[in-house]
C-alpha cells in the first residue's frame, strides 16, 4: 500500500500547485477569452496528470521492478 501513497501524494501536489499557480495568472488577463483559453489549457494539464497517475498506478500494480530496467 505505501507503493500506491507516494505516486498518489506527488499527483495531488502537482494539480494543487499547477491550479494555484495558474489561478495567479488568471487574474492578469482582461479578456474573459484569454481566461476561458487559459483554463482550458490548466484544465488539460491536470488531466494529463491524471492520465501519468493512473499508468504509474497500473504500473506498480503489475509489479514491474524499476522504469529504467525497461531500457
Amino acid at each position: 500500500m505505501k507503493k500506491f501513497a507516494v505516486p498518489l501524494m506527488w499527483a495531488l501536489i502537482a494539480v494543487i500547485f499547477i491550479s494555484l499557480y495558474f489561478s495567479i495568472f488568471v487574474e492578469l488577463f482582461d479578456s474573459p477569452i484569454a481566461k476561458i483559453v487559459y483554463i482550458i489549457g490548466v484544465i488539460i494539464i491536470i488531466i494529463a496528470m491524471g492520465f501519468t497517475f493512473k499508468k504509474r498506478f497500473s504500473e506498480i500494480k503489475e509489479e514491474e521492478k524499476d522504469d529504467i530496467s525497461k531500457y
